[in-house]
């Protein structure tokens, strides 16, 4: 009996990990000190890494004002708490004449599903997924329903975007604008991935399970 009660918690610990790391990424900008900023004021390029969390990778781009009219100015972390507290009761990033890529590359599974959270004030917006070229719009919630090869966009109260793939994998999302506010960056596994790490977390049950006298 002993022997069976030590394998069912092996057994729930097991499929704990397996299923743990598969439920979501995201980026909230809770790690972040307020008042942090990115962009040429702090001396950085287009390119240049900016931040990492949730195994997300961030970094500053050009914005495109228009076709042949680009900018690059700030990204902010603001140190105003409750500034927009009445749409994100947290930390948020505000987009000033700048781009933010996210890459979900380093993640341990493949993205099928991403969401967004956003308030626009104004301005023209950035958007672009798996590196295609970026859209430019005014305001941001015109964003079209084939936003690139194999994924859709659905904009959600003028708030919120949800992206939803088919057979493409989302490796990357640029966004920005020049009054833009962003939160809760998400990126969910599709659920293939979550599959196969529980199938392969039955296996190693069955071999433990055998193992035990």
């Amino acid at each position: 009996m002993r022997n069976r009660a030590e394998c069912a918690r092996w057994v729930v610990a097991v499929l704990c990990a397996a299923f743990a790391p598969t439920r979501a990424a995201t980026v909230d900008f809770e790690s972040v000190r307020p008042g942090t900023r990115w962009g040429a004021e702090t001396g950085q390029s287009p390119g240049d890494p900016a931040l990492g969390e949730a195994d997300i990778i961030m970094s500053v781009e050009t914005f495109f004002v228009g076709p042949s009219q680009t900018e690059f100015f700030r990204a902010e972390v603001p140190d105003v708490q409750g500034r927009f507290a009445e749409a994100f009761p947290t930390q948020e990033l505000a987009l000033d004449g700048i781009n933010v890529l996210f890459d979900f590359s380093p993640l341990r599974f493949d993205v099928d599903f991403v969401s967004l959270d956003f308030l626009d004030f104004g301005g023209a917006s950035n958007f672009s997924v798996n590196g295609g070229t970026p859209f430019i719009l005014d305001p941001l919630s015109n964003l079209p329903a084939d936003v690139a090869p194999g994924v859709s966009a659905t904009v959600t109260g003028g708030s919120r975007i949800e992206l939803a793939s088919v057979g493409t994998n989302i490796t990357s999302l640029l966004i920005g604008g020049q009054e833009l506010v962003i939160d809760n960056v998400s990126a969910i596994p599709e659920p293939g991935t979550i599959l196969l790490l529980l199938a392969g977390a039955a296996l190693l049950v069955r071999r433990k399970s055998r193992a035990v006298p």
